[in-house]
């Protein structure tokens, strides 16, 4: 099954993970078979995307 993650800076990922994590969801095929799963799946990544915007203008 694959997963998604979403951080607000990724640049040092090599090093392994560290920091917030804003979305971590493990994701089947099967959960995007309709479109009201697949819209719902894609507003949560909407959302954490917005979040990790938000934390990297802060940190400018």
């Amino acid at each position: 099954m694959a997963r998604v993650i979403v951080l607000p800076n990724a640049e040092d990922l090599d090093e392994g993970l560290s920091g917030p994590v804003l979305l971590n969801e493990r994701v089947d095929l099967v959960n995007l078979d309709d479109q009201h799963s697949s819209l719902q799946f894609i507003e949560r990544v909407g959302w954490a995307i917005q979040d990790a915007e938000r934390m990297e203008v802060m940190r400018r």
